[in-house]
């Protein structure tokens, strides 16, 4: 199955934040190890934040809803 990532606006603004190091390691966790089998890597979220997903990178968390 192939992924189509998008980030959201207040997902770049946090990275604009971030050192360039960890920025390269989300950015390509989130465009090339996660698309690969999200299901594997993350846990689906409940209550306010049900249908995201949640996968670590690191210190880092990702949310995301798969589509």
């Amino acid at each position: 199955m192939s992924w189509d990532v998008q980030f959201a606006p207040a997902a770049i603004r946090g990275l604009d934040r971030l050192p360039p190091r960890v920025v390269a390691a989300v950015v390509e966790f989130v465009t090339v190890t996660l698309p690969g089998n999200p299901y594997r890597m993350s846990k689906p979220l409940q209550g306010d934040l049900e249908g995201y997903y949640s996968a670590r990178r690191g210190d880092y968390r990702v949310l995301f809803i798969p589509r």
